[in-house]
Parts: C-alpha cells; sequence; structure tokens
C-alpha cells in the first residue's frame, strides 16, 4: 500500500483511450499512489475532453493549451508547468501527446515525465548518421509507427514482433530510456490499421503498469536494449520502411 498520494497530469491530443483506461486502473486502485489531478489537451478538439466530463472529472481540471497560441515553446512550456505545479503536480504522463515538448517542462519534472509509443525503441544504440536505429523519430507516432514495423519485417526477411512501449520523455525525441515494453506477435495477413487496434490494450498494459510503479516506488525504472534492435546492415532497410509507412498513412488520410 502506498505511504502518500501522488498527484499526475496526463497530457493528451486525441481520444484519450489511455487516458480513460488509467483512470479506470486509479478507480480500481490499481495505480498504488497515483491520482490524476489534471488533463492537459493540446487542442479543444481533442475528444478525451467530452470523455472525462462524461466520468465527472472536474471541468476546472482539463486545461486546453494549444502551442499556437504561444510565441515560443519557452512560453508554450511555461504554461504547462504553471498548470501541473499549482496542482502539486508530481508526475507526468504523456498520452497520445503531439505536439513537441518544450525543454524546460522536461527538465522540471526530469526522470518523472513519460510518454508512450507505439512501437520498439532503442535510444542507447543511436548514432550520428542513425538517431533513430528503432521505430522511433519524426513522423513515427501511431499508425505510422505500426506500419514501419510491418514493413521493415517484410523488406528483412524477419518478422520482430510488435512492441508497445512507455519511455523517459527526454529533449531529443523518443531518446528517452526505456520503462516497460510488451510485444505482440503478428500475421503476415494482417494490415497496419488491424494491428493497430489489436495492440492499443496492450499499449493501455504497459503505461498502466508504468505508473503504477511510479504509484508504488516514486519512480521509474531504466531498461535497455542488448543486443541491438535492428542489426547494422538492415538501417538502410529501416530508413525505407519508415518513409514508406509515412506515405502509407498519407494515403489513408488522403482518402479518408
Amino acid at each position: 500500500m502506498a505511504s502518500s498520494l501522488r498527484a499526475a497530469a496526463y497530457l493528451a491530443s486525441g481520444g484519450g483511450s489511455t487516458v480513460m483506461a488509467l483512470k479506470e486502473a486509479e478507480a480500481n486502485g490499481d495505480l498504488g499512489g497515483i491520482r490524476c489531478r489534471l488533463v492537459i489537451a493540446s487542442t479543444p478538439r481533442a475528444g478525451v475532453i467530452k470523455k472525462l466530463l462524461d466520468r465527472g472529472f472536474p471541468k476546472r481540471d482539463i486545461v486546453i493549451i494549444p502551442r499556437r497560441e504561444f510565441a515560443d515553446d519557452m512560453s508554450f512550456g511555461d504554461a504547462i508547468i504553471d498548470d501541473c505545479r499549482c496542482r502539486g503536480v508530481e508526475v507526468v504522463g504523456q498520452f497520445g501527446w503531439r505536439p513537441y515538448t518544450p525543454t524546460n517542462v522536461i527538465s522540471a519534472y526530469k526522470g518523472r515525465i513519460i510518454n508512450q509509443h507505439p512501437g520498439a525503441l532503442d535510444p542507447v544504440h543511436a548514432t550520428q548518421e542513425y538517431p533513430h536505429p528503432d521505430f522511433g523519430g519524426p513522423g513515427m507516432h501511431g499508425l505510422a509507427t505500426i506500419a514501419a514495423a510491418v514493413f521493415f519485417s517484410r523488406m528483412a526477411g524477419r518478422r520482430m514482433p510488435l512492441e508497445a512501449t512507455s519511455h523517459h520523455a527526454d529533449t531529443k525525441l523518443d531518446g528517452g530510456g526505456i520503462i516497460a515494453r510488451a510485444q505482440m506477435e503478428f500475421d503476415s495477413g494482417e494490415t497496419p490499421v488491424e494491428l493497430q487496434k489489436r495492440l492499443l490494450p496492450l499499449e493501455h498494459r504497459v503505461q498502466i503498469g508504468s505508473m503504477a510503479h511510479y504509484g508504488r516506488f516514486g519512480r521509474f525504472p531504466t531498461w535497455h536494449r542488448q543486443p541491438p534492435l535492428i542489426y547494422d546492415d538492415e538501417l538502410p532497410l529501416l530508413a525505407k520502411a519508415k518513409e514508406l509507412a509515412k506515405a502509407y498513412v498519407r494515403e489513408l488520410e488522403a482518402v479518408d
């Protein structure tokens, strides 16, 4: 049993399925001492807002902070920090959060701010030539991340499992150490869209487990991958798979 409550802020930009899963886990007593005291949405159109209000979450603790309303990243970050501090927030979770998190927010909550990612990460093996030797980096979020893993598996001739991840938020995109992960095998006939739906419950489980660890122990663990996720001779294939994945998502969005 946790010795004290730990106030949390959740940052979200979309439907908020992970935020709602965390709220349910909190209600069931599965998050240790974690109590969500603030949800920050990056847009007034975020579906998470209505879901929270329907569940009775206090309207005063749902804050909309769009990046476009600020002159620079630092002032955007100051607004986030101010809303967190006035509620005594100790730990921050980014769950479907689309804006780049300003460096002052990362510094204020260093070691206490995590990010959800729907792919396998390997920041410890980054190099100057390949700063993202994994399924992170620019454009790698949501469906694109899953599509990149599918396309890479086909081109490399080895089927790697999909991986739901939580990791430390860092000033470098997807560059923080891994906190927790869970793998999911997939069939060659499944589409990225189908896999995204199947992976989502696993993503929820990983984020709940990560926040529960902090709730109980007041810290997040860090795990580093050994051996590397992607072999050196496969790195050009990885780059190509990412470009194909981004094109795949653009095509789907054009149809919609």
